[in-house]
């Protein structure tokens, strides 16, 4: 069986690392009850495969196993893998599939990004990335390694748990206020200018129908750097608790704003009262 809505997959995009090149974030998230809520524990297989039209980008495979520390069925928790990929800008699809070790139940997602070219001269933004704290959930760092010049090549020798401060992606963007919610928000500028001039980063809360519900402090990016592609990450609490139910955004803007570049960045979520 073929099943959809159980394994979510998602492709971000996380700064320039070269003035053609994007590094990414893959993304596969799923449920440790999906197996099965048994004792002692489970197995899962799952991969993700990365393609631009016909051609494969990036791929990966992985088996994890999960024992509980009890000997009892194991915890109703997520299990979230993330890996850092370097893409050339384009448009690509993202497939993840997972089934549990005898491959009887079988589950898939699949997702369309548009990673973009990327502005040369001009200060620009990297669309944000909503996350929270792992805390009893599972976050897996995938390993890679660069061989020689070429790009970052898939290496699980190399992957790490995490902790429970490890900052979880949120892939379905309807959130409680009982945990707080972050945002990773990158402003960067390609270019041979080791002083260039370097906009304000301003950041804001808005309700769906455009008010401000809340800000953060302006931030003055440095670019002085003799790197040609430079990048000044920001990592934001977003003030989630007093929010009502409904739907917001959170918008970043450049001041004053590029000329050709994007000078706005934004991520939209919605506040709902969790079931009881």
């Amino acid at each position: 069986m073929l099943s959809g809505g159980v394994v979510r997959a998602h492709l971000f995009s996380v700064r320039p690392v070269k003035p053609k090149m994007w590094e990414a974030l893959v993304v596969v998230e799923f449920p440790v009850a999906v197996v099965a809520n048994q004792a002692p524990g489970a197995t899962y297989d799952f991969g993700a495969t990365v393609k631009s039209g016909q051609t494969i980008a990036h791929t990966f495979n992985r088996r994890i196993q999960l024992t509980s520390k009890d000997g009892g069925p194991l915890p109703d928790r997520r299990v979230t893998f993330v890996q850092n990929v370097e893409l050339p800008p384009g448009s690509y699809e993202l497939t993840s599939v997972l089934s549990d070790a005898d491959g009887d139940k079988v589950f898939a997602a699949s997702t369309h990004t548009d990673l973009p070219e990327i502005a040369k001269d001009e200060a620009f933004l990297v669309e944000p990335i909503l996350g929270r704290r792992a805390e009893r959930n599972l976050v897996v760092q995938g390993g890679s390694q660069r061989l020689g010049k070429s790009k970052l090549e898939d290496d699980p020798r190399r992957d790490r748990m995490g902790s429970g401060g490890s900052f979880e992606p949120i892939l379905v963007l309807e959130i409680d206020r009982s945990r707080p919610v972050a945002a990773w928000t990158a402003a960067c500028m390609v270019s041979n200018d080791h002083d260039p001039k370097a906009p304000e980063v301003e950041r804001r809360l808005l309700g769906d129908d455009g008010s401000a519900v809340g800000s953060l402090p302006t931030v003055h990016p440095s670019f002085v750097s003799s790197d040609r592609v430079r990048c000044e990450s920001m990592l934001d609490v977003l003030p989630v608790a007093p929010l009502s139910p409904g739907g917001y955004r959170f918008e970043v803007v450049l001041a004053p704003p590029p000329e050709e570049a994007s000078g706005e960045a934004s991520a939209k979520f919605a506040v709902v009262v969790p079931e009881r």
